[in-house]
């Protein structure tokens, strides 16, 4: 079982898609037994104050296992970009998951795994370890 720290782009995005995007996501990783934070699903996360948030961020980050980037974009958010580069710092494994198409060379060199996937219901099946036609 890994505890798992999930990153992504809010910032710009339409929250109600991210979270649904994000509940399918963690749903497979819940589905191998895994752990997971997920801020958006965390209706508890400290929201009033973006110092306040980023500390418990990065203590919830510091105990994870590993962290799950999820770019389905080349705009990176400046909160990503801060989670991203904390986990390197901390020595976690890095898990990109990135759309095909997407230009983003330094995320990529900063990751330990990289994941591309065409869809969200490619990636799923990817996250699920089910046979794509690749």
């Amino acid at each position: 079982m890994k505890n798992i720290f999930v990153a992504f782009k809010l910032t710009g995005e339409d929250k109600n898609k991210v979270k649904a995007t994000m509940k399918k996501v963690c749903s497979s990783f819940e589905n191998q037994g895994d752990l997971y934070y997920c801020s958006i699903l965390d209706d508890d996360a400290p929201r009033e104050d973006n110092g306040k948030l980023f500390d418990y961020l990065f203590n919830t980050l510091s105990d994870a296992d590993e962290v799950f980037v999820l770019m389905q974009s080349g705009n990176v958010s400046e909160g990503m970009s801060m989670e991203i580069g904390y986990a390197k710092a901390k020595g976690k494994k890095i898990i990109l998951a990135i759309h095909k198409g997407v230009k983003n060379l330094k995320a990529k060199e900063l990751a330990n795994e990289v994941v591309e996937f065409t869809d969200l219901d490619d990636l799923i099946i990817k996250l699920n370890g089910e046979k794509t036609d690749e």
